[in-house]
């Protein structure tokens, strides 16, 4: 027997389990981001996804717990995190997912300065601005390391049949347009960009959201979506939101 929940007891028991501080939605591309993104990449059949600013894999176990099963290749630039990105991935077991050389990535090769802060997930080639330091005693900077940064056309070879049909993320905290630029012989291959876009910058000399989406959107990219990131934990404002693209 098939019992129907009028919507109206579906709102009662909604607004109940919230007064408990829980939420409870439904489990498809429309509620979850990361569902939605698996789907975006199965229908564009992207084979591989380049995920520079990797961290210590956040982004890469979210895809795969998703769904996605092709190849990622994960980037990143701090000595400590990159070591624990490669214990990562192997204890995942996953042979699609890999790791490659140290490195930062951006527009010039040769040493450059990371601003390394409490939390390391905000760390970037870029100063943490006045603003971003008052946030939190997490944001705070608390060594600047030198780093080796090439350009990604080296890193990644824009001729070989791994190159087509490329997804690329880039988490960079405001160095975004450098890794954009570093990428001129393989941009033609990739069909699509995850980018963090700053409502305000929290970098010195960032750039702002609205001229990295001209930036994109001139190389033949259009938006397919958005979702929040960051936020003042005190007033709730929004710093940063997360922009899907794929080319027109």
């Amino acid at each position: 027997m098939r019992v129907v929940i009028s919507n109206d007891l579906k709102f009662k028991i909604r607004d109940l389990i919230r007064t408990l501080g829980l939420d409870v939605r439904p489990n498809d591309i429309n509620s979850r981001s990361d569902l939605r993104l698996v789907h975006y990449l199965k229908i564009h059949h992207i084979t591989t996804v380049l995920d520079v600013g990797a961290n210590t894999g956040q982004f890469a176990r979210k895809l795969l717990r998703a769904g996605y099963d092709r190849s990622i290749v994960s980037f990143e630039a701090l000595p400590h995190v990159h070591d624990e990105l490669k214990a990562a991935s192997q204890r995942y077991g996953s042979q699609r997912w890999t790791v490659a050389p140290r490195c930062a990535l951006g527009d010039q090769g040769g040493l450059v300065e990371f601003h390394v802060t409490n939390n390391l997930q905000s760390s970037s080639m870029l100063k943490p601005s006045e603003h971003m330091r008052s946030l939190s005693p997490t944001l705070e900077p608390r060594e600047v390391l030198t780093v080796e940064c090439r350009r990604l056309d080296e890193v990644w070879d824009a001729g070989s049949s791994a190159a087509c049909d490329t997804f690329l993320k880039i988490d960079a905290q405001g160095a975004e347009p450098f890794i954009i630029n570093s990428a001129t012989k393989v941009m033609p291959r990739i069909k699509g960009l995850l980018l963090e876009m700053p409502v305000l910058p929290l970098y010195e000399g960032q750039m702002r959201g609205r001229d990295l989406d001209r930036l994109v959107t001139d190389l033949g990219f259009e938006l397919w979506d958005q979702y929040p990131g960051f936020r003042d934990g005190s007033t709730g404002r929004l710093f940063e939101c997360d922009a899907v693209y794929f080319r027109a």
